[in-house]
This record gives C-alpha cells, structure tokens and sequence, in this order.
C-alpha cells in the first residue's frame, strides 16, 4: 500500500531519513505537494530517490515549518510506473492534466489504496 506523510501548516517537516524510510518500502515513484498562499503547487514523478532527495534539498522542503506539506510514495498496482501516475494528482477531468508533473492548482489529492474500478485509459492509474 502506498504511504503519505501530510504535515499541516506549523508542524515539523519530516526528515530525510524518515522520508527514505517510505521510500525504501514504496519504490514506484513519489511527489510532493504543498500550500502556496492561495493554491498548492504539485511536484511529482520523481523515479529515484536521489532526483526526491535533490528537489528536497534544492527547494529547502525542510524549513518549510510554516507550509502545509503532503508527499506520496507509490506502490504501483495498476496503470504504467511512470512519473505521470505519481501522486498527487490535481483534481481535474483532463487525463493530460492528471499525469502534469508540475503545476500551481486549486487543489491535490493522493490515495492510499485501490479503487475498485477499470481506468478507462490503461496507461493510468486507479
């Protein structure tokens, strides 16, 4: 099952080696997201913890104590494990919009399961 770590805005930003940890146990992918003024921007499919741990510490995710965070790390178990079906998603009806790897929205969502339905689209995911 895939894990997310959600910091709301105030608490302690994970560390790196707990952040690891979750990697090491969910290796198909993972992003980041987090509130910015009146939106949340979305940074996602990173396939290697070393291209995660580097927008981390480029961004300086760790002193964002003031930011709400969510990261997501993927167990892929249905569509393709690629940088597009990473979570977490924008909430759109746009499959195109839905693998964007980068963007300011309104709103993210990530899941920690399965949806017990057919994607429409085989390369995405549940």
């Amino acid at each position: 099952m895939c894990v997310i770590v959600f910091k709301p805005a105030g608490a302690e930003v994970p560390p790196l080696p707990l952040l690891k940890h979750c990697w090491d146990k969910n290796p198909d992918g993972a992003g980041i997201g987090f509130s910015q003024k009146d939106s949340v921007f979305l940074s996602k499919g990173f396939m290697t913890w070393k291209a995660f741990e580097e927008f981390y510490t480029a961004n300086k995710m760790g002193t964002r104590k003031s930011q709400a965070l969510v990261f997501h790390f993927r167990i892929g178990t249905h569509g393709t494990k690629d940088a597009g079906n990473t979570h977490p998603f924008c909430v759109s009806n746009s499959p195109e919009e839905l693998r964007t790897t980068r963007g300011t929205y309104t709103m993210l969502m990530a899941h920690n399961g399965i949806f017990s339905c057919t994607p429409k689209l085989p390369a995405v995911s549940d």
